[in-house]
């Protein structure tokens, strides 16, 4: 049958998910070969919980948020297939709207988090339940194209407007953030940020897309307007070297 959506996974896996509803269909696609197919157990209705879920490295299992039985972050394997039993971490009410950013591991799961307009990272530990420590990130538009993980689970990425650095004078009017490419350190919970200055603020805070190199050795953005678009690339982590920027005349991007 047909599938309404596709959930790619977080690092460097060939699997991903073809789902409909509850029903998910394991594909890797470096093989061109199905994997395990099978019914979920319905996630339950609960605003604490983000919808969306995320393959298994090896493509066995899945991962999400669910409220039902329990609100829960939970592993659980698809169908036919061979994953271990399910795995699943109690979600308290002090995290907020809950999500399951992918799989940095066999053991842990970036959760993304966010309560009273602020958002957060933690990493999970399914086999022992433990959450590491939370990392806050800046106001920004999450979606597909912004907040992404690197092939090797260790970095996320995101493109956001940074305060200003120092306060506006007396009398002043408030100061929009000027856009930055902003990096975390997933195992040391640190992060480094980089001002986009090849690109007008209007449309620097929202990209089009955003990845890493499958080497983690460089980092592109694009960005997209009027039909036309300009691709960004930086050295990682040499951020501070000028990126490399190619226009796109318009007509030469796929349309949306």
């Amino acid at each position: 049958g047909t599938f309404e959506e596709l959930a790619a996974p977080a690092t460097a896996s060939p699997w991903v998910l073809a789902v409909r509803g509850n029903a998910v269909q394991a594909w890797d696609l470096q093989a061109w070969r199905p994997g395990p197919t099978g019914e979920l157990m319905p996630a339950g209705e609960d605003p604490r919980v983000a919808p969306g879920l995320v393959p298994t490295p090896d493509g066995q299992s899945v991962v999400r948020a669910v409220s039902f039985p329990q609100l829960v972050l939970r592993v659980e394997p698809i169908g036919n297939g061979t994953g271990p039993p399910a795995q699943s971490a109690l979600i308290k009410d002090d995290l907020g709207r809950a999500s399951a950013e992918g799989m940095l591991d066999a053991d842990r799961v970036l959760v993304r988090s966010e309560k009273a307009g602020q958002q957060g990272l933690e990493v999970w530990h399914m086999k022992t339940g433990a959450r590491g420590r939370r990392i806050n990130l800046p106001a920004f538009k999450h979606c597909g194209a912004n907040g992404r993980i690197s092939p090797d689970g260790r970095w996320y990425v995101l493109v956001a407007a940074a305060p200003p650095d120092r306060p506006p004078a007396a009398g002043a009017g408030p100061q929009a953030g000027t856009p930055h490419l902003f990096i975390y350190d997933l195992n040391r919970g640190t992060f480094v940020k980089q001002a986009i200055d090849a690109v007008d603020p209007r449309w620097a805070t929202q990209p089009t897309g955003l990845a890493f190199s499958s080497d983690t050795r460089y980092l592109a953005a694009l960005f997209e307007q009027g039909g036309g678009g300009v691709l960004v690339t930086w050295r990682h982590p040499q951020l501070k070297m000028p990126p490399v920027t190619t226009p796109i005349p318009p007509g030469q991007l796929p349309p949306a």
